[in-house]
C-alpha cells in the first residue's frame, strides 16, 4: 500500500481513539506508527540488505513488533499514558493495509523461518513516481491536512492560513472526505470486478479492496469525529 494511504489511516485511527480517550497525543502516535514499518524496513531491506534479500517487509512488518509495543505500552501506561500503544495501533493498521496475512512467513516472523530473497530494481524511484501520479494519494494527502487543521484549530496554525480557508474549513474538510469516500467506492468496484483503475495505481483485486474499504471507513470515521468537534 502507498505511504499516504497508510498515513491517512493512521490519522483517522488517531482521531477516533483520541476522541474516545481524550488524549490528543494519540493522533501523532497513530500517525507515526502507521508509517514506521516503511520508514525502517524499506531503507533497511532495499538499501543496506539489497545484495542479500532486497525485501522491504522485515521485522517491523511482523506481529512480533505489535506484541512488543503492546507489552511496553502496558508497562509504562501509568507513567507515560497510552502513547506507545497508539504507536502499536498505527503499526497494526499498516500491517493490515499491507495484507500481511498473505505473507505468513513475514507476518509471523521468526516462527516460520527466514525472510525470502526478492528483487526490486530502482525501488525508490519507482515508488516516488507512483506516489506522484496516483490520484488517491493526492486525495489522502488533502484529507490528512484537512482533518488535522480542523481537529487542532491552533491559533498559530490559523495565523498562517487564508481567511477563506478558516471560514469554510468544516465544509472543505467534509468535501475532501466525501471525495475520498467516492474514490474508495471506485476502488472497491475495481477490486470486485478485477479491473485495474487509475485511481489507485494498484494491480491486484485484494489491494484495491483493502484501499477502498480503508478509504470509505476513514471518510466516515473522520467525518463523524470532525462533526462532533464542531458541535
Amino acid at each position: 500500500m502507498l505511504i499516504l494511504c497508510h498515513l491517512f489511516a493512521g490519522t483517522i485511527l488517531g482521531l477516533v481513539i483520541s476522541d474516545r480517550v481524550r488524549d490528543r497525543r494519540l493522533v501523532a502516535a497513530c500517525m507515526a506508527g502507521a508509517v514506521l514499518p516503511d520508514l525502517i524496513d524499506k531503507p533497511l531491506g532495499h538499501l543496506l540488505l539489497q545484495a542479500t534479500i532486497d525485501n522491504g517487509r522485515l521485522f517491523t512488518h511482523s506481529l512480533l513488533l505489535c506484541l512488543l509495543l503492546l507489552i511496553v505500552g502496558l508497562l509504562i501506561y501509568r507513567r507515560k499514558g497510552p502513547i506507545i500503544m497508539g504507536i502499536g495501533a498505527g503499526v497494526l493498521s499498516h500491517q493490515i493495509l499491507d495484507a500481511m496475512w498473505t505473507q505468513p512467513e513475514l507476518w509471523y516472523y521468526p516462527l516460520l523461518g527466514q525472510y525470502t530473497k526478492q528483487s526490486y530494481p530502482d525501488f525508490f524511484l519507482h515508488m516516488l513516481l507512483v506516489e506522484l501520479t496516483t490520484p488517491t494519494e493526492w486525495l489522502f494527502g488533502a484529507g490528512i491536512l484537512a482533518c488535522l487543521f480542523t481537529w487542532y484549530r491552533g491559533a498559530w496554525v490559523r495565523s498562517l492560513a487564508p481567511s477563506l480557508l478558516i471560514r469554510y474549513e468544516q465544509q472543505l474538510s467534509m468535501m475532501t472526505l466525501v471525495l475520498i469516500g467516492g474514490a474508495g467506492i471506485g476502488a472497491i468496484l475495481a477490486g470486485v470486478t478485477g479491473n485495474v483503475t487509475m485511481l489507485t495505481g494498484l494491480t491486484t483485486p485484494l489491494d484495491n479492496l483493502i484501499l477502498g474499504f480503508s478509504a470509505v471507513i476513514g471518510a466516515v470515521g473522520g467525518g463523524f469525529v470532525l462533526h462532533k468537534r464542531k458541535t
